[in-house]
């Protein structure tokens, strides 16, 4: 690998995930999420010290098998090309990745984690990495913003923080008061799973589920998180004749079913023009 081709890497890295958010714009906007459960796993590499004031923010995962499994190749060459990429660069198979999460924070670099099963030595070596005796927590920290371990890959600038928090030593954002642990929950494990922020909207936090049972058209069912009932009311009560007036199809989504739930939002809907 020359040094041209690392430094794309170690900076490439960061943008995995990346057409995944691009492919479902449309869909994010109109508000999504998944039915409540426990605080899904990559929650916690989400520190409570992440900027989600006034700004658009958001945490997403892929599973990367699911994906694969479920979205025709064809409607899904991005993110495929992406992760077919990034496993020849680090020298891995592809069916080492297990799920890819991406934190965007106000005013920061993005942070991206693949988690999965991985051979450190292999993957420096591939890189021909000279940073032999750097560590933190138990990752080998590659150049300024890449650490890995047998479990994860993680590209930040600010690694430090997201790993602290996988590892417990800070509070996690879902383990303060504030919405986003409801706002997790709902958004689940899906194929495509992500909470956000956007500014501008009525809603405090978006969580979305995307699944495609069917390997064609995408099911999204999502939650919107408002700051008390009367607010999640009068916006429910501005989408029934938005629906009516577009006959029920609402940009690249067909909306099947809105309800309310005290201060939540809830929206099925199916959405069958995407490119991922």
């Amino acid at each position: 690998m020359t040094d041209s081709q690392r430094r794309q890497f170690l900076v490439g890295v960061g943008g995995l995930g990346a057409a995944t958010l691009a492919g479902c714009s449309g869909i994010l906007g109109d508000g999504s999420g998944n039915s409540g459960g426990s605080i899904p796993a990559y929650a916690d590499w989400v520190p409570a010290t992440v900027r989600t004031e006034n700004w658009e923010y958001g945490v997403s995962a892929v599973d990367v098998d699911r994906f694969k499994r479920e979205l025709p190749a064809a409607r899904s060459s991005r993110f495929r090309s992406d992760v077919s990429s990034f496993a020849q660069a680090l020298g891995v198979e592809e069916s080492r990745f297990d799920t890819v999460v991406q934190i965007e924070e106000a005013e920061q670099p993005t942070h991206t984690i693949i988690t999965g099963s991985f051979d450190v030595d292999a993957i420096q070596s591939r890189l021909e990495s000279s940073f032999e005796n750097e560590a933190y927590r138990g990752y080998r920290v590659l150049g300024i913003r890449l650490a890995i371990s047998q479990d994860a890959i993680v590209s930040s600038t600010s690694f430090e923080d997201v790993i602290d928090a996988k590892e417990g030593v800070v509070d996690r954002i879902y383990e303060r008061p504030n919405a986003w642990s409801d706002a997790l929950r709902d958004a689940g494990t899906a194929t495509l799973s992500s909470v956000s922020r956007h500014s501008g909207e009525p809603y405090q936090l978006l969580a979305t589920a995307i699944t495609s049972p069917d390997g064609d058209a995408l099911d999204v069912v999502g939650h919107a998180h408002f700051p008390d009932a009367e607010a999640a009311n009068t916006y429910s009560a501005e989408v029934g004749p938005a629906m009516e007036e577009h006959g029920e199809d609402v940009g690249p989504l067909e909306i099947r079913t809105v309800q309310t739930n005290g201060a939540v939002v809830r929206v099925e809907a199916r959405a069958t023009s995407y490119d991922f």
